[in-house]
């Protein structure tokens, strides 16, 4: 490929780039909703009905342009969270519980539910890209052909 100006190579670029980036969203929400599915798997209640909104709360955002490239988000939508029996947690309340491994949320304190192996969705997951999201970016580019060492 020849590229007749610096312009033509940016755009070149930028569109691997945003190709390489939506590969890696897509990974970094898989590895998160891996550890979404264990945390569920891992507890099963007895007290209530599961109504699955934290497990249909986890987003892929549009990936949009920012001054150095591209931005891609992946998320908890805590709005979506909304439970109306109990002592009716907050979303932020579930979320919380959730991270460190906890089922349910009362108020503002965290109720540890006996029986739970401790998968925390949000902990585990973070531990899990800290150490390998720099090599998930890289090998999406090297995919798109952008040779990266």
């Amino acid at each position: 490929m020849v590229f007749k100006n610096k312009s033509e190579l940016l755009d070149f670029l930028y569109n691997k780039a945003y190709d390489a980036l939506k590969g890696a969203q897509v990974v970094v929400y898989d590895i998160i909703q891996d550890f979404l599915e264990q945390f569920y798997a891992d507890y099963d209640p007895a007290l209530y009905q599961r109504t699955e909104q934290l497990l249909r709360s986890l987003v892929k955002g549009d990936i949009r342009p920012s001054a150095e490239g591209y931005v891609a988000d992946v998320y908890f939508d805590l709005s979506s969270l909304n439970y109306v029996t109990g002592n009716q947690p907050t979303g932020a309340q579930v979320m919380e519980a959730a991270a460190q491994g906890l089922h349910g949320a009362i108020g503002s304190d965290l109720l540890y539910v006996h029986g739970n192996t401790g998968v925390g969705v949000w902990n585990n997951a973070l531990q899990v890209l800290d150490a390998e999201a720099i090599r998930i970016l890289k090998d999406r580019l090297v995919e798109q052909g952008i040779p990266i060492k």
